[in-house]
């Protein structure tokens, strides 16, 4: 069967590289996708993979269907989603537009983007992270992180276990003083930072809790 382009794949050593065209039904991609991991035989099983999509928007079902489908018939892990928006337009926190990291962030290592950010692992000591609008770790949150990196004073961050070594949201900067991480219980519970009076502030992320928010003493 001829290749139509509709999925395009590239692969080396590290793992698998694939580009989605534009304008395609997901559901045809999917099945496009299915062939050719059936065609490939396994040959990069164990690896992992970065997905681009282009500017299109996948829905949180489409997301987890495109990893089952990189998981149970290539034998791949999702490492990375590429996404390039239409236009650099904030969207809140969990809209289907932001960028998918799939990997702890390591010493040295750090992850730009343009939109909403999302880290499925930690963010390590010397590790930065830095978008324009929100910013979700879904892990333990220990090296920099700056959300509304443009100027977006609405942006928030979000993490698992917060542990920052330092925080910044649109131009205000907060370093975790050593106290308040003494202070902090030993079983982590999810917490957000927002901009309050100029100032970042840490609360418990409870979508129905009346939290008093524990300042971080940021800074202009």
């Amino acid at each position: 069967m001829r290749d139509n382009g509709r999925i395009v794949f590239k692969g080396d050593r590290n793992g698998l590289y694939i580009k989605m065209a534009q304008g395609v039904r997901f559901d045809v991609l999917m099945r496009e996708l299915e062939r050719k991991l059936a065609a490939s035989g396994g040959f990069f099983r164990g690896a992992e993979a970065v997905v681009d999509v282009g500017d299109r928007v996948l829905t949180t079902e489409q997301l987890l269907t495109l990893e089952s489908l990189l998981e149970q018939k290539g034998g791949f892990e999702l490492a990375e989603v590429l996404h390039e928006p239409r236009s650099t337009a904030r969207t809140c926190v969990g809209d289907d537009g932001a960028r998918l990291v799939r990997r702890t962030l390591h010493s040295g290592q750090s992850i730009h983007h343009d939109g909403n950010l999302v880290v499925l692992g930690d963010v390590n000591p010397g590790a930065e992270v830095v978008a324009a609008g929100d910013v979700v770790v879904v892990g333990t949150l220990r090296g920099l992180v700056h959300a509304g990196a443009v100027g977006d004073t609405d942006a928030v961050i979000i993490a698992f276990n917060f542990c920052p070594i330092q925080l910044r949201i649109a131009d205000v900067i907060s370093r975790s003083p050593a106290e308040a991480q003494a202070g902090r219980p030993q079983q982590p519970v999810p917490e957000i930072a927002r901009l309050q009076g100029g100032v970042i502030v840490v609360e418990e992320y409870l979508s129905n809790a009346d939290c008093q928010p524990a300042p971080f003493s940021g800074r202009s």
